[in-house]
């Protein structure tokens, strides 16, 4: 139920929004679009069909095979969520120090699928991330109690820098 809503809200609402970002416990990074390693696409929404599904009409940008012999396909704003990424893991580890990696999931974590991060960006949502919260293994999943204020603030400084970043090239 909580995602069919979710899907619904955001799917209907693509040209209102345009900030996603998802927050997880552990690993201190700070993720953008997209989780396979050789697909990075541009898609627009459309509304739903009388069946009631949006429907999703994809545009990709096609590269020669790298040396894995996979094609590359791109996003057209990469280098602006790279750009404004790293900004955000900078001012991240400047509140307590912590370094927060930035990329996309296959370039500092593992290749993943079905992440909301990448659907939001697919339906439309040009600035998407997902900030993986302290700490990197130690405790994973169960951060002691005197971790979590600090983790807070790292997050809060980091999202409000992409937020910042977001609303004044909107609205300036």
């Amino acid at each position: 139920m909580e995602s069919q809503a979710v899907t619904e809200f955001l799917g209907s609402r693509t040209d209102d929004i345009l900030c996603y970002l998802t927050i997880h416990s552990s690993g201190q990074l700070i993720l953008l679009p997209y989780g396979h390693p050789q697909i990075q696409a541009t898609h627009r929404y459309r509304p739903p069909t009388d069946t009631g599904h949006p429907q999703i009409q994809a545009t990709h940008r096609y590269r020669p095979p790298t040396d894995t012999g996979h094609p590359q396909i791109q996003t057209t704003n990469y280098d602006e969520l790279v750009k404004v990424g790293k900004a955000a893991a900078e001012l991240t580890k400047s509140v307590h120090g912590m370094n927060y990696r930035m990329g996309t999931s296959p370039q500092v974590l593992y290749p993943n699928s079905g992440s909301s991060r990448d659907w939001a960006h697919l339906i439309g949502i040009p600035f998407s991330y997902t900030f993986e919260l302290r700490d990197k293994g130690q405790f994973g999943h169960l951060l002691p109690e005197y971790q979590i204020q600090p983790s807070c603030e790292e997050a809060f400084v980091g999202a409000l820098s992409i937020i910042t970043y977001v609303h004044d090239k909107t609205f300036y």
